[in-house]
């Protein structure tokens, strides 16, 4: 492999990885807005409260009131 080829494929491993990185944060955020619900004014009145807290290095803890 020359020099090229050699920069080209580090391009698209930085690449690769950039992509993996973004997907795994998307879904950790995502999984507790599903929890939460759909935010709507009018539901949050009737359904009941839901209470995501934790601390670094803890597992988060659910509370529904």
């Amino acid at each position: 492999m020359d020099l090229q080829e050699t920069i080209a494929l580090a391009i698209v491993a930085l690449t690769a990885g950039a992509f993996v990185v973004a997907a795994v944060r998307r879904r950790r955020t995502d999984k507790w807005k599903k929890v939460s619900g759909c935010g709507c004014s009018s539901s949050a009145s009737t359904s009941p409260r839901v209470t995501i807290s934790g601390r670094k290095g803890e597992p988060p803890r659910v509370q529904v009131r």
